[in-house]
C-alpha cells in the first residue's frame, strides 16, 4: 500500500503536446476518457493513492488553467457525464514542482484532491503558505529536499522554510517531507566518487540521489524540533567549504570594473558578410566506437600525451580533408576530442569539477555527466587552441573556431547556490572572452560561441523572464566581446522552441545563427520573418536525427521555399540542423554533397564533382579511406 502510481496530469500532457489548433480544454476532454479508464483499472489494484503530476501549474499557464482543472479534471459528477479524477474512491497527491504556484495557489490548493504537493525549494511557495494558509482537509506534501540540485542541505537556510512549515502543522494540516521532484536529475551516490580536477573538500558537500534519501530521513526525525541541529554536521560542511574556498580577487576585480562598454563590439564588415548561400556544418563529425576507444586509451593512460595528440590530429586532418573535398565554404575540425560539449570544457576551467561516475539522463538512452560549478571560475590556459591550429594548417580555406557558451555551460552543469546565476554566467563569460583572444591571435576570423541552453534557462513564470534575459544577453555579449570588427562570431540554438525570445536572441548581436528547423515544417522561419531578424541564419535544411539522405533536389526545393518564404540568399546560410556527431561517415558525406550542389545550383554556379575531390580518389574510396585512415590511425 506504500507503492504510488506516478502518472503525468492532463492538463500538463495536454499544454506539452502539440495540439494542431485545438485548444487545451478541448484536448483534455479528449484525454479524460483514457484517464478514468485508467483510474478505474488501478483501483482494481487497490492503489490507495495516485500521484497526479501537474508542474504545469508553476508555469505563468498555470492561472489560466483553473477552468480545466475544476471542471474536467475534478469536475463534479452530473447526469450523463462522469465526475472528476477525484470521483473513484482513489485517493489523489496532486504533485507540482519546478516553481512556485504564484496566483494560481489559492484554487490550487482547494482542489478535491488528498494531498496538494509543492516545491519550496524554487520559487515562493513558503510565502504563499503564510499568506493564504493551507485546508485541513488535505495533507500538505513539503518538498524541502531538491530533486536537481547536488548540494547537501545548508540547514541554515532551510530554517526559515521549516519554520513556515511547522505553523502550518501546528494549526492541524498533516505533512508529508519529500524532495522537491524525481531525482532523475542527480546522480546516483557520492560514495566512491573521484572527481576529476579535485576541488578541495568538495565532496564534504556534495549529495546525490540515495544521500539525498538519508538526508530526508533526518529531516523527518528532526521535524518539529532544531532541525539545524539534527543536521550539524551538514553545517560543519558547509562553514568548513566556505573558509576553504575565498573569492578569487583577480577575478572579483574583473567583474568589478564591468560596465555598458563591456558588452558592447565594435562594428565592422564582418568575415564571409559578402557571401550568399555560405555552407557549413554545426560543428561535430562522426564520433564513432573507434574515436570513443582513442579517448578512454588517453583516459586509462595507455597511450602518452603525445600519441593521443597524433591520433587527433589525423582525425582533424582527415575531417578537413573531407569538407574541402566535398566543397563546403566554412570548414570546421569536427570535435573529435570533446565527450560533450560541456563537460570538455568543464574539464579545463578552474573552479568545476567534473565527476568520476556522476552519470544523469539527458534524453531518450543518452546520458552525460553534468559538471560541478564550486568555486569562482578562471581559466588557466587556452581551450581550444590546439586544435583550431592543426585545422587551419590543413586547409586554405577558413575555419571555424567552436567553443561552448557560458550559458550552455551554466546550463548543463550543476550550479552553485551561494551565488548568482548571474554572477556564474559572467565569470564563464570571461573565459570565453579571453579563449576567443587567443584564437584570433592565431588567425581565426570565425569563431561559434553554441547557446541552445539559453531558452532551457528561461523562468517558468513571465514576470521573471525580463531579467533572466536581460543579463543572458549581456553574458553572451561579454563572451563575445573581445571579438575584433572583422571577426564573425556565430552561434548556435536547438532543443526547443524560440518564438517568443527572438529579441533577445538579436540582442545577442551574434553574426550569424544556425537554429534546428529541419523538423518544425519552416515554423522557425515564419518565426523569424515574423519579428524582422536581419542578421545572417542558418536555418537547418535537413534533419541530423536521421539516418536517411536527403537528396540534392529535396534540399534545393527546401532552401528555395526558405527565400519565397522571404529570406535572402546575403541571409541565409546553408547547414545541418545541428552537429554530425551521432551519424556514419557515409551518411555525412552524402548529405552534405547534395547539400552544397543544392547550394551551388541556387547561386548560379556549375556543381563540383565532389567525389573527385575527396579523399581516396573517388566516392567510394574515400569512404574506405575514412575507415582506413581515421579509424585505425
Amino acid at each position: 500500500e506504500r507503492v504510488q502510481p506516478i502518472v503525468v496530469g492532463p492538463a500538463t500532457f495536454a499544454c506539452l503536446s502539440m495540439r494542431e489548433g485545438c485548444t487545451i480544454k478541448e484536448v483534455v476532454q479528449k484525454l479524460m476518457p483514457m484517464y478514468i479508464r485508467l483510474f478505474e483499472d488501478l483501483k482494481k489494484f487497490e492503489v490507495s493513492e495516485i500521484q497526479l503530476h501537474e508542474p504545469i501549474l508553476c508555469t505563468s499557464q498555470g492561472v489560466d488553467l483553473r477552468e480545466v482543472m475544476t471542471t474536467i479534471i475534478f469536475g463534479e459528477q452530473k447526469e450523463g457525464r462522469a465526475g472528476g479524477l477525484q470521483s473513484f474512491g482513489v485517493n489523489v497527491n496532486l504533485v507540482t514542482y519546478f516553481d512556485g504556484l504564484n496566483d494560481a495557489y489559492p484554487w490550487v490548493v482547494r482542489l478535491p484532491v488528498s494531498c496538494v504537493s509543492l516545491d519550496f525549494t524554487r520559487g515562493d511557495n513558503a510565502s504563499l503558505l503564510k499568506k493564504y494558509g493551507f485546508p485541513s482537509d488535505k495533507r500538505l506534501g513539503c518538498g524541502i529536499v531538491s530533486g536537481r540540485s547536488v548540494w547537501r542541505i545548508n540547514p541554515s537556510a532551510l530554517q526559515p522554510t521549516l519554520t513556515a512549515i511547522s505553523k502550518i502543522a501546528n494549526k492541524g494540516v498533516s505533512i508529508d517531507l519529500q524532495m522537491s521532484s524525481s531525482l532523475m536529475h542527480v546522480p546516483y551516490t557520492v560514495q566512491g566518487e573521484a572527481l576529476d580536477l579535485q576541488v578541495d573538500g568538495v565532496t564534504k558537500v556534495l549529495c546525490f540521489a540515495l544521500e539525498k534519501l538519508g538526508e530526508l530521513h533526518q529531516l523527518k526525525q528532526a521535524f518539529g524540533e532544531d532541525a539545524a541541529m539534527e543536521l550539524k554536521a551538514s553545517q560543519s560542511a558547509w562553514e568548513k567549504y566556505a573558509r576553504m574556498h575565498l573569492s578569487d580577487a583577480k577575478l572579483a576585480s574583473r567583474l568589478a570594473a564591468l560596465d555598458q562598454k563591456s558588452f558592447q563590439r565594435e562594428k565592422g564588415p564582418r568575415a564571409g558578410s559578402e557571401m550568399e548561400l555560405m555552407t557549413t556544418t554545426i560543428g561535430s563529425f562522426p564520433q564513432t566506437s573507434e574515436v570513443r576507444k582513442i579517448r578512454a586509451a588517453y583516459r586509462r593512460k595507455d597511450i602518452t600525451e603525445e600519441e593521443y595528440k597524433e591520433k587527433l590530429k589525423n582525425l582533424i586532418i582527415y575531417a578537413i580533408g573531407v569538407q574541402d573535398g566535398i566543397g563546403l565554404d566554412l570548414l570546421v575540425h569536427g570535435e573529435m576530442e570533446r565527450t560533450d560539449m560541456v563537460e570538455y570544457f568543464g574539464r579545463q576551467l578552474k573552479g568545476i569539477a567534473v565527476t568520476k561516475n556522476g552519470w544523469v539522463q539527458s534524453y531518450g538512452s543518452r546520458c552525460v555527466r553534468p559538471p560541478v560549478i564550486c568555486h569562482d571560475v578562471t581559466r588557466t590556459q587556452p581551450m581550444a587552441l590546439w586544435e583550431y591550429k592543426v585545422a587551419a594548417a590543413a586547409t586554405s580555406k577558413p575555419v571555424k573556431a567552436m567553443l561552448t557558451g557560458p550559458l550552455t555551460i551554466l546550463s548543463w552543469s550543476f550550479k552553485r547556490v551561494d551565488i548568482s546565476l548571474r554572477e556564474q554566467s559572467f565569470q564563464l563569460a570571461l573565459c570565453i572572452y579571453d579563449e576567443v583572444l587567443d584564437l584570433q591571435a592565431s588567425g581565426a576570423t570565425h569563431v561559434q560561441i553554441d547557446e541552445p541552453g539559453l531558452r532551457e534557462m528561461l523562468p517558468l513564470h513571465d514576470k521573471d523572464k525580463e531579467d533572466y534575459l536581460k543579463w543572458a544577453v549581456n553574458a553572451f555579449r561579454l563572451s563575445a566581446a573581445s571579438a575584433k570588427p572583422t571577426t564573425c562570431i556565430h552561434t548556435h540554438m536547438c532543443y526547443a522552441e524560440f518564438g517568443e525570445i527572438w529579441g533577445a536572441i538579436d540582442q545577442m548581436e551574434a553574426d550569424v545563427i544556425s537554429i534546428e528547423n529541419a523538423r518544425s515544417g519552416n515554423s522557425t522561419i515564419n518565426e523569424i520573418l515574423a519579428y524582422g531578424y536581419k542578421r545572417k541564419v542558418g536555418p537547418g535544411v535537413y534533419d541530423i536525427h536521421s539516418p536517411a539522405v536527403p537528396s540534392k533536389e529535396s534540399l534545393k526545393s527546401k532552401l528555395t521555399s526558405y527565400l519565397s518564404a522571404g529570406l535572402s540568399k546575403s541571409t541565409l546560410v546553408v547547414n545541418p540542423d545541428c552537429g554530425l556527431k551521432t551519424r556514419k561517415w557515409k551518411e555525412v558525406v552524402l548529405a552534405l554533397r547534395n547539400m552544397v550542389d543544392a547550394a551551388r545550383e541556387l547561386r548560379g554556379e556549375t556543381v563540383m564533382e565532389s567525389k573527385k575531390n575527396l579523399p581516396g580518389g573517388d566516392f567510394d574510396g574515400a569512404i574506405e579511406t575514412a575507415e582506413r585512415h581515421c579509424f585505425n590511425c
